[in-house]
This record gives structure tokens, C-alpha cells and sequence, in this order.
């Protein structure tokens, strides 16, 4: 009897110390997967572009090289190099805005053009150009929207996967197309104009190209990094 007594009773306090453990760790088990629940909706609206991203609004700074042409040169190119500076301007809880500026370009034996900068509304799997005048008004409205705006496709500048047609008439064409880790956007006009813009996955912008006529004006900028992979 003693024997039963003594020994007995072990299993019993084993069996309700293993219950009430099963149902702790049951419970936490539990907790932890409804703070991973809550927390999902977060990370989802935290998430970005791999082509353009950015954790903070500071501005980020990228050497380009490349070269320019035109009639006041003769049509012949010359090397020029830009300090292009990418900068957050908002974040909103659908897009991030940003500006892009084409700072200090210099070519080769004298001052060289001027770059216009350049404005983006940036979704996880869009990016369009933002043309707006008043740049900080536009911030503005889509601040006041209660989810993320349908972004006109001629603006559209990069996008995740695949092709797509943007524009297509009797004289010009726009079209972006994904390969690789890389995107690109190309407008082509029949008298000569083109653009060409091509986004890096993890890099940002590493190519930008503008000409206006058959060799009339130009300039094709490649990020430095990108020039000296390709050596």
C-alpha cells in the first residue's frame, strides 16, 4: 500500500503538470500566431519596390558617366558625368514619392547641358512618372486619398514582370518590358525622339537616354557601377 501510495501519486501530478505545460505551450503557440497575424497586415504595407526604394528620406547620391551629342558639337559625341541624387520625398501608406535630380553634369572640355528632374509616384509594382507642376501640391492630394490611385498608364515607367504596350499611334510608341532583374522603358517618336529609362532591381535607376531629332541633341547617362561590370 505504501508502496502504491508513494508511487502512485508521481504519475498524476506528472499527467496535471503536463496538462497544464501541453496548455501553456498550446497558449503561446497560440499568441505567437495571432501576433504574427496582427503584425502581416503591417509588413504587407510596408513593403516596396525593388526598383526604387528607399528606408528613410535622406538623399541618395550615384555617380553616372556617359555621353552627349548634337549639332553644336558637330554630331560628334563627348563624355559627361552627373552626380544623379534620388531622394524619398513622402511615404504614404499605398506609394512612396520620389524625386530624382541630375546635379553637376559636366562634359569633357567644357560645361555641358542642364537634366530636368524628374518626379515618381512609386506602388509595390508600379512606377509612373508624376507630372505635376506644383510638385508639393500634388503630395498633397494623394495624402488626402484613402487608398492607392490608378496610375495612367502612358506614365507608367517600370513595372514587376512581363511586357506592355503603353502608347502606340501613326508617329511614336512607348512600351516597358522586364528581363532579368531589369526594366525597361522606351519611347520612340518617328522623327528621331527617344527616351530610354532602366531600372536595376536593388540599384534603382541605371540607365536614363534622351535625343531629340537624328542626332540633333542627346545624351545617354549610365550609372558608374553598371558601366564597369560591363568591362
Amino acid at each position: 500500500m505504501l508502496h502504491a501510495l508513494a508511487f502512485g501519486c508521481v504519475p498524476d501530478l506528472a499527467c496535471r503538470w503536463k496538462e497544464r505545460t501541453t496548455w501553456a505551450g498550446s497558449g503561446l503557440r497560440a499568441l505567437v500566431l495571432l501576433l504574427s497575424l496582427v503584425a502581416l497586415p503591417a509588413r504587407v504595407a510596408q513593403a516596396a519596390n525593388p526598383y526604387l526604394a528607399a528606408s528613410d528620406d535622406k538623399p541618395a547620391p550615384a555617380r553616372f558617366a556617359g555621353t552627349e551629342w548634337g549639332d553644336a558639337l558637330e554630331r560628334k559625341e563627348r563624355p559627361i558625368s552627373a552626380q544623379v541624387i534620388t531622394t524619398r520625398l513622402a511615404a504614404l501608406p499605398f506609394a512612396s514619392v520620389f524625386r530624382i535630380e541630375f546635379a553637376d553634369v559636366r562634359a569633357e572640355g567644357g560645361a555641358s547641358r542642364s537634366i530636368a528632374t524628374r518626379h515618381f509616384v512609386v506602388t509595390d509594382n508600379e512606377i509612373a512618372l508624376l507630372q505635376d507642376e506644383d510638385i508639393d501640391a500634388a503630395i498633397a492630394r494623394l495624402k488626402a486619398l484613402a487608398k492607392a490611385p490608378t496610375l495612367p498608364v502612358p506614365d507608367l515607367r517600370a513595372i514587376l514582370r512581363g511586357q506592355r504596350k503603353l502608347t502606340k499611334d501613326a508617329t511614336s510608341s512607348s512600351s516597358l518590358a522586364v528581363q532579368g532583374g531589369r526594366c525597361t522603358y522606351r519611347y520612340a517618336h518617328n522623327a528621331g525622339h527617344f527616351t530610354t529609362m532602366v531600372w536595376q532591381r536593388g540599384l534603382g535607376l541605371v540607365e536614363y537616354a534622351q535625343g531629340r531629332g537624328a542626332r540633333e541633341d542627346g545624351f545617354r547617362l549610365l550609372r558608374s557601377v553598371e558601366k564597369a561590370r560591363g568591362k
